[in-house]
């Protein structure tokens, strides 16, 4: 495999392949983050108010709890039951925090406490 697609793979799903280079710092992978992160410079240049203030904190509490409430109690930890269609809206919802999908964070999370 080509060292770009094997870089891609990699950011895409780091335990799919094992090697040396899974284990290393990728620039690549960290992109997203780096440039998310640049993005908020932008308010420099676009300006901000009062709205966009309350919503960004409010988004972020919002996301906060889906995590927390959802992807780790929930689908991590079974700590309380609901039906299919509440699973997926949850899922759906704690997506927006984009920390990968439900069933990866709880596999990782349980991964964690072995």
């Amino acid at each position: 495999m080509t060292s770009r697609l094997l870089s891609l793979k990699l950011w895409l799903d780091n335990d799919s392949i094992k090697t040396s280079q899974s284990e290393s710092f990728n620039f690549l992978r960290c992109m997203p983050f780096i440039m998310l992160h640049i993005a908020c410079l932008a308010i420099f240049y676009v300006g901000w108010s009062t709205v966009a203030i309350a919503f960004c904190i409010a988004f972020f509490i919002i996301r906060m709890f889906f995590i927390t409430a959802f992807y780790h109690r929930y689908f991590a930890h079974r700590s309380f039951q609901t039906s299919r269609l509440a699973q997926f809206i949850f899922a759906v919802l704690g997506n927006t925090a984009a920390q990968r999908g439900a069933l990866w964070w709880a596999g990782h999370h349980r991964h964690h406490h072995h």
